[in-house]
Parts: structure tokens; C-alpha cells; sequence
């Protein structure tokens, strides 16, 4: 993580003022000891990097004059990872490694057999700073989405490639079922520790479309297979998206 970099929500203006609050204040003042003067790096995860100086500290938080700004544009292709709530541990490392691989959007809903239904204002706050803190650490301009979604049977199928990780054998695997399509956005779906129920394949397979595929030879605990998922994907995608 690069030490001088900080996170503010605002949109960034070349000389114009932002204000540090909150956890990255903290950060700022009491861990890098950042005095007033100093240039450090603004991120706002809507794309803009800037430079900018300490110009002092008040009740309000630190006070920075934005130098320079440069901004990236947005990916054309969606990478959505669908994920069955597990336990709140793995779920971190999930949302952390997930964002260091490109995901756009976070889709979190209860399966069948998830342990955990919804989470609390908290826990989701939770789950943003870890956004918030893998971009800055990655060097990613743009903050993944988190979307709570309801069980799957509410779901409706759409136009966007859908893969599901299937442990029955004889399931493709992922990577040969890349090369037999030509897709650009994509939603890979995955179940939670225990796995997804029969009736849920069968809905993914059959209204949501969706194609079941193989990760690997061995049985990937949930963790493990989302980021294996989504590192195939994004590979592929690095090659037909900027």
C-alpha cells in the first residue's frame, strides 16, 4: 500500500480544497505522521488520483489544496462476482482478493445453505473500509460496487455471461469454456461453505441460464474458488477491455 496515499469521497479539483476525515485522518496524523506542507496522494474511487498538500489541521479533519489530478477512465466490461454469503471472515478475504483482481460489482446474497442471511449496517461499513483499503493498496482508481441481492429464485435472467462453479463431474472448465465463446462482461456465481442446494443448480442452469464450470480437479473451499474464478475472468478480460 502506498504509505502517502488516502481515500476521500469527494470529486477531485485541480486547486481546490479536500478534507481528510474519519480513519483516514487518523492514518494521516497519527501513523504517517504527515505534517503540514507535506504532499500525499488523494484517491476517490470514481477514478481521479491527485497530489496534494497538508495545508493544516482542524477540528474538521486535515485540509489539503489538490496540486494536480489525473483521471482514468472506467473499464467497458463488467466483472461481477456473485457471492453466497459465508462466514464474515472468508467474506472479507473474498471482498480484499476480489478487488485486487478487477471486480466492478460485489453481489452478496443468502443461499440455502448459508449460515448467514443479511448483514448489519456495521458489517457492511466494515466491508467498504476493506474496499476502500485493497484499492489503495492495488493502485485501483475506481471502488468496487456491493449490492445485496435477494436468495437466487428472485433473480431474473439477463444478457450478461453467467458461469457458477459446479463440483458434479464432467463440468467444463472454465477456461475451456472461455475459449468457446467471445464474451466481455461476465457474473460468476459462488455458494457458500456447504455449497449450493439441488433445486438452486437447477435454477442457475435452467431460468438464470447460467453454466455450471469446473475450477480445478479438487474441491476449492469457497474462498479459493472465488478468487480462482475471478483471476480466470479478469485475465481474460485484460485482453478485450480497457
Amino acid at each position: 500500500m502506498p504509505d502517502d496515499r488516502f481515500f476521500v469521497s469527494e470529486r477531485l479539483t485541480e486547486s481546490g480544497s479536500s478534507l481528510i476525515t474519519g480513519q483516514e485522518l487518523h492514518h494521516l496524523q497519527y501513523v504517517m505522521r504527515v505534517e503540514i506542507g507535506e504532499t500525499v496522494e488523494l484517491v476517490n474511487g470514481k477514478g481521479q488520483l491527485g497530489k496534494a498538500s497538508v495545508e493544516k489541521f482542524s477540528k474538521k479533519g486535515a485540509e489539503l489544496l489538490v496540486q494536480s489530478v489525473i483521471e482514468e477512465p472506467e473499464t467497458t466490461c463488467s466483472l461481477i462476482l456473485a457471492q453466497a454469503l459465508p462466514r464474515l471472515p472468508r467474506l472479507e478475504y473474498i471482498i480484499e482478493k476480489a478487488t485486487e483482481l478487477g471486480v466492478t460489482d460485489l453481489w452478496l446474497f443468502p443461499a440455502e445453505h448459508s449460515e448467514r442471511k443479511e448483514l448489519s449496517p456495521s458489517q457492511l461499513q466494515r466491508l467498504q473500509q476493506i474496499l476502500i483499503s485493497s484499492i489503495k493498496q492495488c493502485g485501483r482508481l475506481y471502488l468496487p460496487r456491493i449490492t445485496l441481492k435477494p436468495p437466487l429464485f428472485s433473480w431474473k435472467s439477463g444478457s450478461i455471461t453467467t458461469f457458477y462453479g459446479d463440483t458434479k463431474e464432467g463440468a467444463p472448465m472454465l477456461t475451456q469454456a472461455l475459449k468457446e465463446q467471445s464474451i466481455e462482461d461476465s457474473i460468476f456465481v459462488v455458494g457458500p461453505e456447504q455449497g449450493f442446494t439441488c433445486k438452486e443448480e437447477d435454477f442457475l442452469s435452467g431460468p438464470l441460464g447460467a453454466k455450471g464450470v469446473s475450477l480445478h480437479k479438487n474441491i476449492l473451499r469457497v474462498d479459493t474458488a472465488a478468487i480462482t474464478g475471478i483471476s480466470i475472468l479478469s485475465a481474460f478480460n485484460s485482453t478485450r477491455c480497457y
